[in-house]
């Protein structure tokens, strides 16, 4: 176990984040200078609340994460997707694929965010260990830290920085030996304002004119004027984004307490010992949180809440509206001697134990005669005749007995083998007698705001969800479930056991039957009608569901199906395509379905909507941009528009990317030196320089909450 830093709860060694406060329970790992092109690292480490929410402003090309896209209005996204038990954002290239191995397949996709209009264009990068800002709208470059070429720093700076909507005001950290100055920078005036130090947490509001942080264990909200302290001693805290709610934490003796603040009232506790497992990120307006191993689900300022289960084993996705899937799990325990029938039991038992055989005794052999104590040298010469049968025959005897003893050991050896292997089996029999066998069973279900209802039983360890909305804006779920329903355990006779460990591994692989996949619409969960399937993705309102499926190992290629899908089930599969490579397959609202055939070395031909596109294309997945398409061609990126594809830039490192038309990135990459070309594309013949010997493009993320991590 490892304590939060942030909140200190106590929280198992394999996460990355802290499921109550958010806070990277290991600080970032600075960046190496050279970069794959596809994957900076600052996609990759963003903090828990940054993706737990829908992004805005725009992102990294990265790797690993599938892209994200944020809707208007009461359509915003808010849904989280769980890969290794982490929250990540939900939008829309691809379905992330560690979270269903056997269904999804783990593709490299571009990271994008596809905003709205009034999503403000910038570059935030590092030039000779400097943070700089530019603006793009007014062509106008801010230098915002000198940090003496200190790279590493300049890439903390940048990823514990703030941005207004607006992107008219930028608060950022700098670091000294004894902690950190927080200030903020309006990008039109040439110095800085202080904000406070020592800040660990805080949040800006939409204009930048408020800002809610903890100092020291502290909690203060300030209108950049004057401060005023709202608790003390407090673990994290969240807030709406109007500014008007927050929820903090208070841990004492181990125990943690939520308290909630409403505007100008008091802060009242809203309960005792638990941690919130997920809230809502815009208003603030509910949150599931645990006590005592049960999940409830409440309504901030308000006194009733509701027990969604009495226990659950994970807590799977949150949407909007307070809905949201979690998992519960049952264990059986029962003796393993139970499942044995005991073969050997009479034969055991009628055995006993070998007794060792006794070295013959050594002969007393006669002394042999004397020539003096005979008169006549013939009956001396009889007497030693005698003498000599005699002792030969004595010596033959010994002989025969040592012979026969040596056939006496092995036998007992072998005998004795025999009935150690008895006494084990005693000892494994009173070892099965005293053990419980125990066999955990999941069970998905479903919180519709009231209740919960059972969506899908006997899982089998993973599950995936996308968040999506029909034609009316009502939000829907839709995702797919492994089942593994429970096999015909039988009895196992003792004599094919050779340990408790060899009866648990016969028992899980008798009591498992074979592995299924369902997809899953809101509380309900339907068969897949394709055999073979590798991966599943769904389109943007969920209402159709795309399979690859029939793959050759060898070739690494299959068969890929279209089909309709509702609350009703899965209509039938059409086929749209052969031969489709299991890299590069996806689907985004604005691109469609897109896919790889003719794979190799990392490269294919890449077709859209079952046109084929450009060759050489690499698994990176498809961007939309102003009515075509970006995606990468080996190291350089391309655009394709009304059936011609030009090279955008060439050697590209990283890229952001704004309301689907305006495109920054960091080219012409010299990996010797670490830097390269950065500049603006927006759909003309050629890049826009903005500034040469660059060497990290940053993206600030767009999270109400800011984490700054302690140079």
């Amino acid at each position: 176990m490892i304590k939060c830093p942030n909140c200190s709860r106590e929280v198992s060694d394999d996460n990355i984040f802290c499921p109550d406060c958010g806070t990277r329970l290991s600080a970032p790992a600075p960046v190496q200078e050279s970069q794959e092109p596809v994957a900076p690292a600052v996609a990759a480490e963003a903090p828990a609340e940054a993706a737990a929410q829908p992004a805005k402003k725009g992102f990294s090309f990265a790797a690993v994460l599938a892209a994200l896209k944020k809707f208007w209005g009461k359509t915003k996204e808010v849904a989280n997707k769980v890969l290794d038990k982490i929250p990540l954002p939900r939008k829309v290239v691809a379905i992330i694929g560690a979270a269903l191995a056997v269904i999804i397949v783990a593709v490299i996709v571009l990271l994008i965010v596809l905003g709205a209009n009034k999503d403000y264009p910038y570059a935030l990068y590092v030039k000779d260990g400097d943070l700089y800002f530019s603006n793009l709208k007014v062509g106008k470059e801010v230098e915002i830290v000198d940090l003496s070429s200190d790279s590493n720093e300049a890439y903390y700076v940048g990823n514990s920085a703030a941005l207004t909507k607006d992107g008219s005001r930028l608060f950022y950290p700098e670091f000294e030996s004894d902690g950190n100055t927080l200030y903020y920078r309006d990008l039109k005036k040439k110095d800085s304002v202080k904000v406070d130090t020592n800040i660990t947490r805080y949040a800006i509001n939409e204009k930048g004119t408020a800002i809610v942080y903890i100092k020291e264990g502290n909690l203060y909200k300030s209108n950049l004027k004057d401060k005023e302290k709202i608790a003390s001693e407090i673990g994290t805290f969240y807030i709406s984004e109007d500014f008007k709610k927050i929820i903090y934490t208070k841990t004492s003796d181990g125990k943690t307490d939520l308290y909630f603040k409403n505007g100008n009232k008091d802060a009242e506790k809203m309960v005792s010992e638990a941690s919130i497992v997920s809230y809502d990120h815009e208003k603030l307006a509910w949150i599931f949180y645990s006590k005592e191993g049960s999940l409830y689900f409440q309504k901030p300022g308000k006194d009733d809440k509701t027990k969604v289960a009495d226990s659950y084993e994970s807590f799977s996705t949150a949407l909007e509206g307070g809905k949201a899937y979690f998992v519960q799990s049952t264990t059986s325990k029962t003796k393993l001697w139970d499942f044995v029938t005991d073969d050997l039991a009479d034969a055991d038992a009628a055995m006993t134990e070998p007794v060792a055989p006794v070295w013959p005794e050594y002969p007393d052999y006669p002394s042999s005669p004397w020539r003096s104590d005979y008169d006549t040298y013939e009956e001396y010469e009889a007497a030693y005749e005698e003498w000599e049968k005699e002792y030969n025959r004595m010596y033959e005897a010994y002989q025969a007995a040592r012979d026969k003893y040596y056939e006496d050991q092995d036998k007992y050896y072998e005998n004795m083998q025999v009935w150690y292997q008895k006494e084990n089996r005693d000892e494994l029999r009173q070892t099965l007698k005293e053990t419980e066998y125990e066999k955990k069973t999941y069970e998905l279900y479903y919180f519709n705001g009231k209740e919960a209802v059972l969506v899908a039983s006997d899982l089998n360890g993973s599950w995936a969800f996308d968040y999506e909305y029909d034609e009316d804006g009502e939000a829907i779920a839709v995702g797919t479930v492994s089942v593994k329903p429970a096999g015909e355990m039988g009895k196992v006779k003792m004599s094919e056991i050779s340990s408790r460990w060899d009866l648990e591994n016969k028992l899980d692989s008798e009591s498992e039957g074979e592995v299924s996949t369902k997809l899953v619409w809101q509380d309900k969960a339907f068969d897949l009608k394709v055999e073979d399937h590798y991966s599943i993705r769904f389109s943007e309102n969920g209402k159709k569901v795309y399979i690859l499926a029939d793959v050759n190992e060898e070739k690494q290629t299959g068969d890929l199906y279209e089909a309709k899908f509702s609350k009703s089930g899965m209509g039938d599969p059409k086929k749209i395509d052969s031969d489709v490579s299991t890299s590069g397959f996806g689907y985004t609202a604005d691109v469609g379905v897109y896919y790889m055939k003719d794979y190799k070395d990392g490269k294919g031909d890449l077709y859209v909507k079952g046109k084929k596109i450009d060759f050489d294309v690499k698994a990176n997945g498809v961007a939309a941009f102003k009515g075509g398409y970006l995606y990468f061609s080996g190291e350089d990126m391309k655009y394709y528009k009304s059936g011609k594809a030009i090279t955008v830039a060439e050697k590209v490192e990283g890229a952001n990317l704004f309301n689907d038309d305006t495109l920054v990135l960091l080219y012409d990459w010299n990996e010797e030196k670490g830097k390269g070309t950065l500049g603006v594309f927006t759909g003309g013949k050629k890049v826009t320089v903005l500034d040469e010997d660059v060497t990290r493009l940053i993206y600030c993320y767009d999270s109400m909450i800011h984490s700054i991590y302690i140079y």
